[in-house]
């Protein structure tokens, strides 16, 4: 399988940057990514409510986990956490759509 552009760059980039893992160890997650069927991209969104602002964060991968997309952003506006990733829900829409593709599964963790 031939390897498109953007990823022989990040292969490559991968392979030039491997010395970081020895750099930055890695920390210990008690969860994993599920796979998901080939034509099938996953979105996942976030947000964070802050005493002075609003984040939100999006990240697009393929079914390999490869990024597709990913944004960030920072509103000076403090919103309940609930409307903040509805937010950040309608923006994986408009994310979904630009990348143009059907078979979509949304991801987020709504704080309780």
């Amino acid at each position: 399988m031939a390897l498109g552009v953007g990823r022989m760059e990040a292969w490559w980039l991968s392979k030039r940057w491997s010395g970081a893992d020895e750099i930055l160890p890695r920390v210990p997650r008690c969860c994993r990514r599920e796979n998901q069927p080939e034509e099938v991209i996953k979105v996942n969104v976030d947000a964070v409510v802050i005493s002075h602002g609003t984040s939100l964060g999006i990240i697009a991968r393929d079914f390999d986990g490869f990024v597709l997309s990913g944004k960030a952003s920072f509103f000076n506006k403090v919103v309940n956490p609930k409307w903040a990733e509805l937010d950040a829900l309608i923006n994986d829409f408009r994310l979904a759509h630009f990348l143009n593709v059907d078979k979509v599964i949304f991801e987020m963790d709504c704080v309780k």
